[in-house]
């Protein structure tokens, strides 16, 4: 199965790019981000949930973009 999806012929070099260089392309970085910033906008303005779930997916969130970020964005040549 691992091999099948690392030559996925649309998400295979992705994969691969990631378990081999642990490489993030700055596209999909950028997509990873918004979407943690739209859903937590959503969960803040738009949910009736409690200060403590905010706090708790705010820091969760950002811990996550903040990793998501610090990945190299292209292969070292």
């Amino acid at each position: 199965m691992a091999q099948k999806i690392r030559s996925h012929r649309h998400a295979g070099k992705h994969i691969r790019d990631w378990e081999d260089h642990g490489v993030i392309l700055t596209g999909a970085k950028v997509i990873a981000v918004v979407m943690m910033t739209a859903t937590f906008s959503y969960l803040h303005f738009g949910a009736e949930a409690p200060a403590w779930i905010e706090t708790g997916a705010a820091l969760t969130m950002g811990a996550t973009a903040g990793f998501i970020l610090s990945r190299p964005g292209r292969r070292a040549s």
